[in-house]
């Protein structure tokens, strides 16, 4: 999307682009995105896993609805008895709810 200003030689055309240093519900969002513009993609930081989405409003900041969900992959946990254990996401309705030991 472009935007104008105007300045003492007209009208100058500035295009606009989402900040590229966004890290978000557990997402990198990528660089260079054009405002107006929606991406979808595996953008999930290395830990979790999936497809997610977001729009690039017109004003070139990150909209806060985000589709999709990165779900967390394998990590250490620590149990009553002090032993290690991995974890692996469990979900209820869309949402993690409890860790399973493995």
């Amino acid at each position: 999307m472009l935007t104008y200003t105007v300045s003492n030689v007209g009208f100058v055309a500035k295009e606009l682009f989402c900040p590229d240093n966004n890290v978000d519900h557990n997402a990198n969002w990528p660089a260079n995105v054009t405002a107006g513009t929606r991406v979808e993609g595996r953008f999930c930081k290395p830990g979790w896993t999936g497809i997610v989405g977001r729009l690039c409003l017109p004003n070139g900041q990150w909209d806060f609805d985000i589709t999709g969900e990165c779900e967390r992959t394998l990590g250490w946990g620590q149990g009553g008895g002090g032993w290690g254990y991995l974890l692996c996401a469990a979900h209820h309705n869309g949402r993690l709810t409890t860790a399973t030991s493995v």
